[in-house]
């Protein structure tokens, strides 16, 4: 993605989220996009709205719960590992 383009892509992955609610792809992009501009609450509300449409199976899970731990959050990253399995 060029530098300029975040807008056209948050567009794209609104769209594609609109057309398909239950593919969890364009959740973890558009919470991607949000995580490379530092803006962690929309990038973590993005991974909860997926799991809400999507399900919290495994694999939703599992994205949630790396985030988690990325953003050293510990104790919720340890909490939603647990869930997954």
């Amino acid at each position: 993605m060029l530098k300029g383009d975040d807008e056209r892509a948050k567009q794209t992955y609104l769209k594609a989220i609109s057309i398909n609610p239950s593919s969890n792809i364009p959740y973890i992009e558009l919470s991607g996009l949000y995580s490379r501009k530092g803006d962690w609450e929309r990038a973590e509300a993005e991974l909860k709205n997926m799991i809400q449409a999507c399900g919290s199976n495994y694999q939703n899970l599992q994205v949630l719960a790396v985030f988690y731990e990325n953003g050293r959050k510990q104790d919720l990253a340890e909490k939603t590992y647990l869930d997954a399995v």
